[in-house]
């Protein structure tokens, strides 16, 4: 029970955390003439993969801390599950750390184009709710968009979960040029 609130939580509030948290990789380092220093000595590849990976171990460091937490919540109502409890709150943290890498690297691309770390939180956010509402208005629109549930699996049955019908007639929906 506490970890799944924890993941249902953490799904929403990390990613969040994450363009506050990443908002300044190298947009003051630029301004301030330091990235200019720090090119002489490597590529600019090292450093933009380097800021990367060192704001994706923070995350993960971040999220283990508050994982522990979860966990000894559930091990304090009942101690026989710590084991159990311990394997699935190591793969709510791998899980969530794989859900937060790609916001990095979102406020990297944003970095790049903003001058201020506040203008690169506003990017990052317009960027992420139109590409958001672009895939739901595909997915919503699209007459072929239903056969991409297809590649999500009912795991107990190893067939198409309910809200697919298994037959191969095309959609409901009528598109606009075969009307």
């Amino acid at each position: 029970m506490e970890l799944a609130l924890y993941l249902v939580w953490s799904i929403f509030l990390f990613p969040l955390f994450v363009i506050f948290s990443s908002a300044n990789q190298t947009v003051e380092d630029r301004t301030r003439g330091t990235l200019r220093f720090l090119t002489l000595r490597t590529s600019r590849a090292e450093i933009v993969v380097g800021r990367f990976v060192g704001q994706v171990f923070n995350t993960l460091l971040l999220i283990a801390i508050s994982a522990v937490g979860a966990w000894i919540l559930m091990v304090v109502r009942d101690p026989s599950l710590w084991l159990t409890g311990l394997t699935r709150a190591t793969l709510i943290v791998l899980e969530l750390t794989l859900i937060t890498a790609p916001f990095i690297a979102l406020m990297s691309v944003a970095n790049h184009f903003a001058n201020s770390s506040k203008m690169s939180m506003i990017y990052a956010i317009l960027t992420y709710l139109t590409l958001a509402t672009l895939v739901a208005f595909a997915l919503e629109y699209s007459a072929y968009a239903e056969y991409l549930f297809y590649l999500f699996l009912d795991s107990k049955a190893q067939k198409p979960s309910h809200r697919i019908s298994t037959s191969l007639a095309l959609p409901h929906r009528c598109c606009i040029a075969s009307c």
